[in-house]
């Protein structure tokens, strides 16, 4: 409906590399120290996302990539979150159980109903309150309160 777009192609290119960037990102004000608490309790850590290769520069960029192995990217898992093989795969390379494993994320499609699958125990963040009512899983507003969870 606005017509021709004759840059795309250029204008794509630019926002793409623009979001391989850490300074296209905010981390939320607890994330760093969480991680450094959760990394000093001896969790291990590791992500498991539907973004692509970018995502190890930025994790490098916000100097956290330190935190996490592994880093599983459906773009290289061959699979997506809620796909039980993505969780699968993060699982072996990480050589943890999935019963002994949380997943913490922010959408309940994809995060919930994928770490359940998986057999995962699954964390919701909701940090605006959309999805309070929570029966088969925990609910929390700041990655902080994952602390909690596990104390």
């Amino acid at each position: 409906p606005l017509g021709p777009f004759p840059a795309f192609a250029s204008y794509f290119e630019a926002l793409f590399a623009f979001f391989a960037r850490a300074e296209a990102w905010k981390l939320y004000p607890e994330t760093h120290s969480t991680l450094v608490a959760l990394h000093s309790q001896g969790f291990r850590l590791g992500v498991i996302s539907n973004f692509d290769s970018r995502l190890f520069n930025i994790l490098a960029g916000f100097d956290i990539a330190q935190f996490f192995y592994p880093v599983v990217i459906s773009t290289r898992a061959g699979a997506a979150k809620p796909a039980q093989g993505i969780f699968s795969l993060a699982l072996t390379q990480g050589q943890v159980e999935a019963q002994e494993a949380m997943h913490v994320g922010d959408s309940y499609e994809a995060d919930i109903i994928g770490a359940q699958t998986a057999g995962l125990t699954p964390v919701l963040i909701d940090r605006h309150a959309h999805q309070r009512e929570a029966n088969a899983y925990s609910t929390i507003s700041s990655l902080k309160e994952v602390l909690d969870i596990l104390a």
